[in-house]
Parts: structure tokens; sequence; C-alpha cells
């Protein structure tokens, strides 16, 4: 047998059992795409010819602007939007991708959770909802809705986020416009909590939003704002909840991180002093956990990671470190290293511990950059400008 001029090796390329022929795929893949005309000669008989049409079945990455990626056993799990849809696909750990699944119609706005099984779950916002589905192993399951406590009236959910416990649970926390109202002057956005943790999503305000219009007589109004949304970790059988909130009495303004757990309903990490004059230097970015250690990531008079300890009741921030670039948008831990994925001047940003390192040839598309830690090694996931496609890097270590 030969290919042109080339002559293939038998067992090597093809192999022949009776009057069977099998061309090995080994062989097929050194092909270039196109056609190939292969020459079968044989001991009698004229010379056959064999016409292959080859084409390349490798699965490309996907299209679209990333959301949030997490890793699993052997895998990097990644939903991303295109077309104003939101679909979830992932990589082995050569690299490779397998077929999108379409998660949800008519959405852009979610995030996911891979459990200790390697099951991904998903959460995204869905005509003023919040959509739940997991990946059960055999397929994906239908779509399960937590609804505004006014469901019926104008309260809508928006900005979740997902942890998932040892026991393949779900903690989701969001924003609901009304998910306490009637106490106040006015109502604000509320924080919620939700879990399935008895088998449907139970829900909980955790923040009450509101605004009393001077209760006590000039000057004494006062406010709840929660307006930058939140993000959940679990670590163990605790769960972490961080927010933003934005407080006034009067004329004054007070602005703080906090976070809400299991282990206290209600903690503030760091505040600025409420004067007139105060300005909000705070911002929150993503929550991570892993190796025993909780991690935020957030802004305090620039971009910082902490851990979140908790000591005799009080829960706080440890070991702040501090770190530069354009934006920064997620974190992961393995309880040694913490890394940090963002955006320094459009280029991919990657801070491992206190160590930044940009990448001057990747142009990310948008800002997003998820980082995620797969069998002791980090990983970069973004949207690439250069093509539109979903890409993974190892960054560390």
């Amino acid at each position: 047998m030969k290919n042109g001029g080339a002559t293939l090796s038998e067992n090597t390329d093809y192999t022949v059992a009776g009057n069977t022929l099998t061309i090995k795929k080994e062989y097929l893949a050194t092909l270039s795409v196109g056609a190939v005309t292969l020459s079968i000669f044989f001991d009698k008989g004229d010379t056959a010819t064999l016409a292959i049409a080859v084409s390349d079945t490798t699965p490309v990455a996907p299209e679209g602007d990333l959301l949030a990626a997490e890793s699993g056993p052997n895998f990097t799990g990644a939903i991303y939007t295109r077309a104003g849809n939101i679909y979830y696909n992932q990589a082995d750990a050569t690299g490779v991708w397998g077929t999108e699944t379409l998660i949800a119609n008519a959405t852009t706005e979610g995030r996911m959770a891979v459990d200790n099984t390697g099951k991904p779950h998903v959460v995204y916002t869905i005509s003023g909802k919040i959509g739940y589905r997991m990946y059960d192993g055999s397929t994906w399951t239908n779509e399960v809705l937590i609804e505004s406590n006014n469901a019926g009236g104008v309260g809508a959910c928006y900005l979740p986020d997902i942890a998932v416990d040892s026991n393949g649970k779900a903690h989701v926390t969001y924003t609901d416009t009304m998910g306490q109202s009637g106490d106040c002057t006015t109502d604000n956005k509320d924080i919620m909590y939700a879990t399935n943790t008895s088998g449907t999503f139970v829900k909980t305000v955790v923040y009450n939003g509101r605004y009393d219009y001077n209760p006590c007589g000039p000057n004494s109004s006062n406010a709840n704002y929660y307006n930058k949304g939140s993000y959940i970790s679990v670590e163990g059988s605790n769960y972490f909840i961080l927010t933003h909130e934005h407080y006034f009495y009067g004329l004054d303004k007070t602005y703080s991180l906090k976070v809400s757990s299991n282990l206290k309903a209600d903690e503030t990490l760091v505040f600025n002093t409420g004067t007139q004059s105060s300005a909000d230097i705070f911002d929150i970015y993503d929550l991570t956990s892993g190796g025993g250690k909780v991690v935020a990531l957030y802004n305090h008079s620039g971009f910082k990671t902490a851990e979140l300890t908790e000591s005799a009741g009080t829960i706080s921030f440890t070991n702040p470190q501090s770190l530069s670039g354009t934006s920064v948008t997620s974190v992961a831990t393995d309880g040694t290293h913490v890394v940090v994925g963002g955006v320094d001047t459009e280029k991919l940003q990657v801070y491992y511990n206190d160590t930044q390192v940009v990448y001057n040839d990747i142009t990310v598309k948008g800002s997003k950059v998820s980082v995620v830690n797969s069998g002791g090694s980090f990983y970069a996931v973004y949207t690439d400008n250069s093509d539109g496609k979903i890409k993974v890097l190892h960054v560390a270590p």
C-alpha cells in the first residue's frame, strides 16, 4: 500500500485480516485535511485505489464571552455567553474540549461550581428569577427557579453566586429587590441565601436593604444599601457570604464589607468612618475556598486578597495582600498558594501569591479571567480577543 511514493507499513499503518483491510487511526491522524488516494497492490490482479476524505474531528475551543470557570477531576468546566444564551463546556487534562451544552436562553449572567464527584452546578439570572441546573452524571437536570419573595409583584432576582458542599448540595446567594418588604419607608435591594440541603431550595434574607425617612425627626433618615451583589463559599460544614454595604444616618455615610455565615449572622470586616465626606473605597470581586482556607478578593483603596478566619465567634480578614493591575476578577487557593486572575491594560494578568505576571502576548476580550486549581496546578481561563475563543492556560506552579 502506498500514498504517492511513500510505502505504508503493515501493522503500523494498516492491518489485513482475511479479506478485511483496516487503515489505522494513528496513520489517518498524520494526514492533512483533504482528499487522499491510497494505492493498494496485490500479489495478483490489478492495483486498486482507495479515496479517503480526511477531516479534523478534534473538538475546537468554544466561542463566547466567559462568565466563570471551575475545575473538576481532570477537567476544567466553563460557562460562557454567545448571542444572549449561556452555554457549558469542559476541557480535559490535555486541553481538548468536549461538546457544549445550552444551559439557558436569553440570559447573560451566571456562575458555576463543581462538586467533589465532578458534577457541575450552574446558576444564572432569567426573567427576574435565579435558574439552577446541574449535571447528574448522565444528563443535565431540568431548570429549577428561585423566585423573589415578592413573586408576582415587582420583585426581581439577579447577581447569583453558587458554592457546593461535600454532599453535593447547592448554596446560592443572590440579590432580591424585594426580599423583605413593608418594614420601612422604602424597600431597597436585599442579599439572599438559598440552599437545597433539605431537597428543595429554602430562602433566607441575609441583609435587608431599607430606607427610613426621618423616623425620629429631622436629619434622622437612615438606610442600608446592598448594591454590589454578593459572593459565597463553603469550607467544611460552614458557608460564608461576602457583600458590600452602604449605610447612612442623617448626613453621615459609612461604607463597609460584611460577611454572613452559619458561624455568625453578621460581621463587619472593614469600614470607613461615618462622616459626610466619607468615600466608597470598597468593592467585592470573588470568594473562594480550598485546603481549609477561605479567601476573599476585594477592593479597599486598592485590590487585595485576605483570608477569612474565625476565632472566638469573630470573623475577620487576616493576611491581606495588595495587588495592582487594571482589574481583578477571580481568586483560587489550594490552602498554601493564592492565585488571582485579572487584566492589566487588556493583557492577561495573574498573581501567584504576591508575584505579578503579565502575559503581554495575550489580549483578553472583556475583563473576565477565572483562575482554577486542578491537580495541584493553577490555570487561567479567559476569552482570547484574537479569535473570541475560550482558552485555558497553565500559569502556576
